[in-house]
């Protein structure tokens, strides 16, 4: 309470409430800190925190619109940061809550500055690109009739929402050592890029690029494209979250997505389980430069070493070899995904957790959308089918 009392008070100092500026937040995806949140229409000055709860232990995810500012002057957005990971160094702005484009925010003083333009009465802003469930739902009806494709949504999470489980196979071929790859994403809702990702792979999948290839005759992708739904959609950023965040749940879940998920692995793992893939994104305010992969220590030897010639193959469609980092995964509220199924089925290749930047690529360009799409395609290259 002192600190949202203090927080309030420094605010204050820049800003002070003026009823002209609403904020925005009635649609998917979006959260602010409504206690903190006073904006200044003479200097058109928003001031903000990420909300902060049981559920967003991080303050690090935020998303949400103004309108009644004023629209012959440049837009002031100062946010309140606790930890230097948390605030993006470049946040995205929309004029239509649709297409977003990134501007660069600068720290000083636990307050990230960033300023907008206006081009209408209406913006939007969030930490990085937002990626909604209705956006995935949409591409789910884009496949349609693919023959490559079966859409399993029976599961539906707490608050009633299908949880899609996409099988990817060429079931024309009839293999008994045909490999199973499972690959999951957005367990921490607040990672949206991770999405992207995922819809690179799946679009990778649709085309008639993979036809050309053995790679559906030779595998079986178990693909979950968005974990946990019910945070992404109310706009929570889950990390961390009390008492258990998704991604720590795995020995003795208490969440009913991640004991549905294991009972999924384990059905489909009686066939060969080759690679488990998490898909994840590091903190907004980290300056890891591109993508890098955890694995699991007590996987032995050769299963790193499998991982790093994934990554070598990999670089011989992009350039780059992402680095990959030891780590036991085991925190002390309980196991990940990447470890509970390395552990659990000692005949994969590799088990690990690719983490996705939020800023600026091995190019020197910062992240953008085609980036993201153009990671999950080649991925999926990498996976060898000789």
């Amino acid at each position: 309470m002192k600190n949202i009392l203090l927080l309030t008070i420094l605010l204050s100092i820049f800003c002070k409430a003026n009823a002209q500026i609403k904020f925005i937040t009635g649609y998917q995806n979006a959260n602010i800190d409504t206690v903190v949140s006073v904006a200044n229409y003479s200097t058109n000055t928003i001031c903000f925190s990420p909300h902060r709860d049981s559920l967003n232990t991080e303050t690090v995810w935020y998303n949400f619109g103004i309108t009644g500012f004023r629209t012959d002057t440049i837009i002031t957005f100062l946010m309140n940061y606790n930890n230097i990971y948390y605030p993006p160094n470049y946040p995205v702005v929309s004029y239509n809550g649709k297409e977003y484009f990134n501007v660069k925010a600068s720290q000083r003083n636990n307050i990230n500055q960033f300023f907008v333009k206006p081009n209408n009465d209406t913006v939007y802003v969030s930490t990085g690109y937002p990626y909604t469930y209705s956006r995935l739902q949409q591409l789910i009806t884009n496949i349609g009739n693919n023959q490559f494709f079966k859409i399993d949504s029976s599961f539906t999470t707490p608050k009633g929402h299908h949880l899609y489980l996409l099988t990817v196979t060429n079931n024309a071929v009839k293999k008994r050592n045909k490999k199973n790859v499972w690959i999951i994403a957005r367990q921490h809702a607040f990672e949206s890029i991770s999405n992207f990702v995922i819809e690179g792979m799946i679009k990778y999948l649709m085309s008639d690029n993979v036809k050309e290839t053995d790679l559906l005759s030779k595998y079986t992708f178990y693909i979950v494209p968005m974990v946990d739904i019910d945070n992404v959609i109310s706009g929570q950023s889950g990390r961390m979250s009390y008492p258990r965040d998704f991604n720590r749940d795995w020995n003795s879940p208490i969440h009913s997505e991640i004991a549905f998920l294991e009972r999924w692995i384990k059905k489909s793992g009686k066939n060969r389980f080759d690679m488990f893939f998490d898909i994840h994104a590091t903190y907004p305010g980290g300056r890891t430069t591109n993508v890098f992969s955890y694995f699991d220590i007590h996987g032995g030897n050769s299963k790193s070493q499998n991982l790093s010639q994934f990554w070598q193959r990999f670089y011989t469609f992009t350039h780059y070899r992402p680095k990959t980092i030891d780590d036991t995964n085991v925190y002390q509220e309980g196991y990940s995904a990447d470890y509970y199924n390395a552990k659990k089925y000692k005949r994969l290749q590799f088990s690990t957790t690719i983490e996705c930047d939020w800023n600026v690529n091995s190019r020197g360009k910062v992240w953008q959308i085609a980036d993201y799409l153009n990671l999950g395609e080649n991925i999926l290259k990498a996976v060898p089918v000789k």
